[in-house]
């Protein structure tokens, strides 16, 4: 399950109440204004800021539905919500496909790091036999991300290029993760490893024992069913003990 599905839930939403860094572009005059507004009330800054924005969002805590209808009557009232130039990304939170493209854009970039890696470092068969079905399951990924962003340039006819496009999402996810987690996710390196001292199994080699499609293996990998290590860009590997376990559960 991810972050996502959990959001909804109150009691889990608390759960993940924490300091936040949020940068602002103000002036002094306005930060002085902004201290005197919540001052004057016995707020701090970041009470004030917090109450705000739990009744735009509808949030975890808000202060009540008529407060939850004026803060989105300024909100429409301000336009951000109908005078922006759409772009991709607007066009998936439109539709409610954000969190799906946002998985398999990961997928792909993990997939993309894993070729780069066996490209460099394939040295008998069984590597090249890996290599070529981290490449067939890169063009499956490819296959499914250009379909969404076909689809937005079909109704979007003033679109900008496919690069500038993924751009936008690829910008509103660091900016996200920084939000949630702190900082950006961690960026895979291409370094070259040392081998395990155990024994490790690719996906493939796992699919073949489990008698199930890579894809599946990915999944409960994904949704924590079956552990597996990953270094730089290598692909997932899954430890014999683990992959033993794995059995044992099915």
């Amino acid at each position: 399950m991810s972050l996502f599905d959990k959001w909804g839930n109150q009691k889990e939403e608390i759960a993940t109440i924490k300091p936040r860094t949020i940068t602002l572009n103000l002036s002094d005059a306005d930060c002085y204004r902004l201290a005197q507004k919540s001052g004057g009330c016995g707020l701090s800054v970041s009470e004030l800021l917090e109450n705000f924005i739990g009744d735009l969002v509808d949030g975890t805590y808000s202060n009540g539905s008529d407060e939850r209808m004026n803060a989105n009557a300024w909100f429409e009232r301000c336009g951000f919500s109908w005078l922006f130039d759409k772009n991709l990304l607007t066009y998936l939170i439109e539709w409610g496909n954000i969190n799906n493209f946002l998985e398999e854009l990961h997928d792909l970039e993990e997939a993309q790091e894993s070729v780069s890696y066996w490209v460099s470092n394939a040295t008998t068969k069984e590597d090249v036999e890996t290599l070529e079905e981290e490449k067939e399951y890169l063009a499956d990924l490819q296959g499914v991300i250009d379909e969404y962003i076909n689809e937005y340039f079909q109704d979007n006819p003033n679109h900008k290029s496919k690069e500038e496009e993924l751009e936008s999402v690829i910008k509103w996810r660091e900016e996200m993760e920084v939000l949630i987690n702190g900082k950006a996710a961690d960026t895979p390196q291409n370094d070259k490893m040392t081998e395990p001292e155990n024994k490790y199994y690719t996906i493939y080699e796992v699919a073949n024992i489990a008698g199930v499609e890579h894809h599946t293996i990915r999944r409960h990998i994904k949704e924590g069913l079956l552990k597996a290590t990953k270094q730089g860009g290598r692909a997932w590997q899954v430890e014999e003990n683990d992959l033993k376990e794995y059995l044992k559960g099915r």
